[in-house]
């Protein structure tokens, strides 16, 4: 590698850049390179570092002249992402060309060092000329330092006016950590907590998306960075207010450590946990296009933002009745400012809103076959979430909760077996034709319901007898009107 002029550095590659990827992306790149043209960004650091790449980031110096109609002609989903420079995102087979549109002028590369310059971090900061798609030689543009950064493993904002035009940048440098294992350097880092105030600014929906690829991967140590410089408690005022709060003496912690320790210990079970837990791959499964991991996390870090609102103080005793339900509430409002679905705001909600549910059928001596299956029916597929929720809020609670953890682990792994292998219900009570002579119906569809019914209720152990049956069926179809 020799320098050329500053910013310019030959670099021989290790594969030619289209290699990594489509099959059609050289017919297309060919096309591109009789435009002004520059492949930039998160394609060129991800190719350097020899990760598989998804998107490629092109640069036009120039008009569009004919490139939109090109794209269109083979049939590519055309969005576009900004009006003011303009960016264009084009997305095919789940490929994505984002084109950068900047005016041609007598300086071209003044306006690529520019764009460059202003990118985010400078490992996204690097360029190369569209004409050398094809070649193993290529001169790398790198006005940042972006290369020796890269190979350092490290993330760094080239101006902090960078940060602050773009307030998601904010939120990006961790998304970067978390998909790279690179360092956000110190400057960096103390850019990004002076103006932690400004993701206030950015888009609820941008984020949701940030955060939901951070949770989605290995994510306390970076979750505690966010707390640590603030961030975390901008995008979630709720979180914060549990800070410095007394929580008695069955807590080592404040409520907002105790969120955290809750994330962390999750994390740390997720891979003991015996599949048998849940229905699908857990680590696999979506809901609404993200993973139900995050949504999981999410809830361990959210699931006591109901004490504060809860707190009470009697004979200096400290208590918070009722803040499961509460905090279900209030992760239904926070779900709805991060945009998130129906669906994904009703599975925070149960699991917050049952989060001590699991340990009070724990504290109790022997707990019916009644109390399991109402447990398994109301919590249906996210039975497993909420046994791993309790079980990493109680190994946060102190440091000796681990003597109980063992105690807990069972009661969890017996309930999941009872889901799994429920006890054969004895013979119902009444069968079809005493139903339909009871209430002198015919065969069909009503009888089936009937039978439905009362083998609901024998099954939670409310009717036992052939007496109780007929009067919890009669009383039933009065109740109802049936």
């Amino acid at each position: 590698m020799e320098n050329s002029q500053p910013g310019f550095l030959k670099v021989n590659l290790k594969r030619k850049i289209y290699q990594s990827l489509p099959e059609n992306s050289r017919e297309i790149l060919k096309f591109l390179t009789g435009k002004e043209t520059y492949i930039v960004g998160g394609c060129l650091r991800d190719h350097l570092l020899e990760r598989p790449i998804k998107d490629i980031d092109i640069l036009v110096i120039g008009s569009e002249n004919g490139i939109d109609n090109y794209f269109l002609e083979k049939e590519f989903t055309r969005i576009m992402l900004s009006q003011k420079e303009p960016i264009v995102r084009y997305l095919k087979q789940g490929f994505t060309y984002d084109l950068t549109f900047c005016k041609n002028n007598n300086e071209n590369k003044t306006i690529l060092i520019d764009n460059l310059k202003h990118r985010d971090f400078t490992i996204n900061s690097l360029a190369i000329s569209l004409t050398e798609f094809n070649s193993q030689e290529v001169t790398l543009i790198d006005p940042t330092g972006g290369l020796s950064d890269l190979k350092a493993g490290r993330i760094r904002c080239f101006n902090p006016e960078n940060i602050a035009s773009d307030p998601l940048r904010l939120l990006r440098a961790f998304r970067l950590q978390c998909l790279l294992k690179f360092e956000i350097d110190t400057y960096t880092l103390e850019q990004i907590k002076a103006n932690s105030s400004l993701i206030k600014r950015a888009s609820f929906e941008r984020i949701r998306d940030e955060l939901s690829f951070i949770m989605g991967e290995e994510s306390y140590a970076t979750i505690k960075q966010l707390s640590d410089i603030g961030l975390l408690d901008m995008i979630f005022p709720e979180f914060s207010l549990g800070r410095g709060m007394y929580q008695g003496p069955y807590h080592d912690t404040d409520v907002a450590t105790h969120s955290l320790h809750t994330l962390r210990e999750l994390e740390k079970l997720l891979p003991t946990i015996d599949p048998n837990w849940f229905i699908n791959d857990i680590n696999q499964k979506m809901i609404s296009g993200r993973k139900y991991i995050f949504l999981l996390k999410l809830s361990a870090l959210l699931h006591d933002i109901g004490k504060p609102p809860c707190v009470s103080y009697q004979e200096g005793k400290v208590s918070f009745t009722g803040h499961d339900k509460v905090g279900g509430e209030l992760v239904v409002k926070i779900a709805l400012r991060l945009k998130l679905s129906k669906k994904e705001s009703q599975i925070l909600k149960k699991l917050i809103d049952n989060h001590l549910r699991v340990g009070c059928l724990t504290d109790l001596q022997l707990v019916s076959d009644k109390a399991k299956r109402r447990l398994i029916v109301s919590l249906g597929d996210d039975l497993g979430g909420a046994l791993l929720l309790f079980l990493a809020d109680a190994l946060a609670t102190r440091s000796d909760a681990k003597e109980r953890y063992l105690t807990y682990l069972k009661f969890c792994q017996d309930l999941i077996k009872f889901k799994n292998n429920p006890p054969q219900l004895r013979k119902l009570l009444l069968n079809g034709n005493e139903i339909m002579s009871m209430f002198s119906l015919k065969p069909g569809r009503k009888v089936g319901y009937l039978t439905t019914i009362l083998k609901k209720a024998q099954e939670e152990g409310v009717v036992k007898s052939k007496k109780q049956a007929k009067d919890y069926l009669i009383r039933y179809i009065k109740e109802n009107n049936e």
